[in-house]
């Protein structure tokens, strides 16, 4: 144990900057559902944490309270998924077990292993490339999804079709075709929502009048991976639906998937889930020295690239000189024994006062007992 006169701040401890890191590229979950690399998260950001403890956690935005950056060794773990994270071999993660490192340089530290299930989304989806075939199927979305009844009169998906309409001819457009590519599905779902879709918290929803129309977003959901529900037999002058499912992997594949113009998420309180497909396969020392980054956040956690991640950094309240950045912090006790001084010089407070109900006037006061009841 090492003894500590630092200044005393009884309130916050004494925490040097971690090292606990991850590649500039990584993809941080923000609050709204949009993702950032972690190189360009910066405080005050608002993005998606956890609270709660083990297996029993759910999601709610947090901020951001500091970012570094350091450089240093690097691994790579990847998931059954094909999630690839590169990060130090002191990074945490959340699995099955607790929270494990990488591979940590001290040998009693919790080591990451083969076989362990991560905490969860999994990887993000790349977003789309504004293709032609993209283009296509946005504006077939939106025309189609307008004339099934739509509510799509005036606003940003018009003005976004009318700026694909430069590339892409109308006729050619609303045409159904043939061999449609995953770019086309991405733009005609994309299209339908903003004429015939909503958001339900985590659901997307589509609701129009016309069966077939309906069929083709089931369609085009199931192409891309996304269970759908609907749309069921629709009666004449009835609307129909069509609904992807209630949890936040759906919720985050459909928006980075397709493009649309989704309102900002609500996933506060949606469940932590660990999955088969969240199992590592392997953890691979890259043998080189990279740039690497960290944020504090104030749940202590955030979401790298769809998995539940520990920050090392924390705000640099005050720091010693003879103090290593992150080994320190999991391997030595700093105990301020002048911590008890500040509170020690406070006036004392005045001790707490007991409260009488007053009795009712005209009552008697109760008699009292010569002593106990035998």
């Amino acid at each position: 144990m090492r003894w500590s006169n630092l200044p005393p701040r009884p309130d916050r401890g004494c925490s040097p900057a971690g090292a606990y890191c991850l590649a500039g590229d990584t993809p941080i979950l923000l609050a709204d559902g949009s993702t950032r690399p972690l190189a360009q998260i910066r405080p005050g950001d608002a993005v998606m944490g956890t609270m709660g403890a083990g297996a029993h956690r759910r999601y709610v935005p947090t901020t951001v309270l500091d970012h570094g950056a350091s450089s240093g060794p690097c691994f790579r773990v990847t998931l059954a998924d094909g999630t690839r994270l590169v990060s130090s071999g002191d990074h945490r993660f959340l699995t099955d077990r607790g929270w494990r490192h990488v591979s940590p340089a001290e040998p009693h530290l919790p080591a990451l292993a083969v076989g362990d299930l991560m905490f969860g989304v999994g990887r993000f989806a790349e977003p789309p490339k504004e293709s032609p075939d993209y283009q296509a199927g946005f504006v077939c979305g939106l025309v189609r999804g307008d004339a099934a009844g739509g509510g799509a009169v005036e606003g940003d998906a018009w003005i976004r079709a009318d700026g694909y309409l430069d590339d892409v001819s109308l006729t050619e457009a609303v045409r159904w075709p043939q061999a449609p590519t995953g770019d086309w599905f991405r733009g005609f779902l994309a299209g339908a929502f903003g004429a015939v879709g909503r958001t339900d918290r985590l659901a997307v929803l589509f609701e129009c009048g016309d069966p077939a129309f309906l069929h083709r977003i089931a369609e085009a959901l199931a192409h891309l991976g996304l269970v759908a529900r609907g749309p069921g037999l629709v009666r004449p002058d009835a609307v129909g639906r069509v609904e992807t499912e209630r949890h936040l992997d759906a919720a985050l594949r459909f928006r980075h998937l397709t493009g649309a113009a989704l309102p900002p998420l609500d996933a506060s309180g949606a469940g932590v889930r660990r999955e088969r497909r969240l199992t590592v396969v392997d953890i691979e020392d890259l043998g080189l020295t990279l740039p690497l980054y960290d944020i504090a956040t104030g749940t202590g956690d955030f979401i790298a690239d769809g998995l539940v991640s520990h920050p090392g950094l924390v705000r640099n309240v005050h720091t010693s000189p003879d103090l290593d950045s992150g080994h320190d912090v999991d391997t030595r006790i700093v105990v301020k024994v002048n911590a008890g001084e500040p509170i020690r010089r406070e006036p004392p407070s005045p001790g707490p006062r007991r409260l009488q109900r007053p009795r009712p006037a005209g009552r008697p006061r109760a008699p009292r007992l010569p002593g106990p009841i035998s």
